[in-house]
């Protein structure tokens, strides 16, 4: 494991960026073999992530104070953990509406009885660099949208809270499949390797035959 000063780390990062490219390899041939999945399936990872967050609030409180040296305990519980868990339960209460189809005017002298309408998607799979200062609202707190959109997802946390970067690696692997969520650490290498990464998988599904391309 390479040591962080003053932002940087002393060892390579080669092993890192390998195992990046080979996590996104991996990500991105799961995501074409299920690039749609189900309310019941995202709700449940949406699930996990709060109780993941909720079961892990002591260890979260003590990664902040070894990173922050000093740091307000409620602080770290209302935002880092609550905050982040209600993000959660709220998504999964409104996933069912925010995946409906949006209907959209058809012309009937060109489409007849035909409908139109926009049907929300999943890009792939979607890379997130969280900065330092917020190391769990700014890592999970978007990875429940990506979740909710039904994406797969690598996290890169700033190599400067190296303790929260490590707790983050391991509740996230104890819960979520390693080709859905995955989280990349390590220092400035990585972060530049990161940012080269194809991160959007494409993938279309064919439209039902009851229905018209929206122009």
């Amino acid at each position: 494991m390479s040591t962080i000063e003053h932002g940087t780390t002393t060892g390579s990062d080669d092993a890192a960026i390998d195992e990046l490219h080979e996590v996104v390899g991996r990500q991105r041939a799961a995501f074409l073999a299920e690039p749609f999945p189900s309310l019941e399936e995202r709700q449940g990872l949406l699930g996990a992530l709060a109780g993941m967050l909720m079961s892990h609030r002591t260890q979260i409180e003590e990664a902040m104070s070894t990173d922050f040296a000093v740091h307000p305990t409620l602080a770290t519980d209302l935002i880092e953990v609550l905050g982040v868990a209600g993000r959660a339960a709220y998504a999964a209460e409104q996933l069912e509406t925010w995946m409906a189809p949006e209907p959209r005017y058809s012309d009937p002298a060109l489409y007849g009885s035909g409908r139109a309408f926009v049907q929300p998607q999943p890009k792939g799979v979607v890379g997130n660099i969280s900065p330092w200062n917020f190391p769990f609202d700014l890592s999970v707190g978007p990875l429940v949208e990506m979740l909710a959109a039904g994406n797969r997802v690598v996290l890169k946390p700033s190599e400067h809270t190296p303790a929260c970067s490590e707790l983050l690696r391991d509740m996230i692997r104890a819960t979520f499949d390693r080709d859905r969520v995955d989280v990349a650490v390590g220092g400035l290498e990585l972060a530049k390797a990161f940012t080269r990464v194809r991160w959007i998988t494409c993938c279309t599904r064919a439209a039902p035959r009851s229905a018209a391309r929206s122009r």
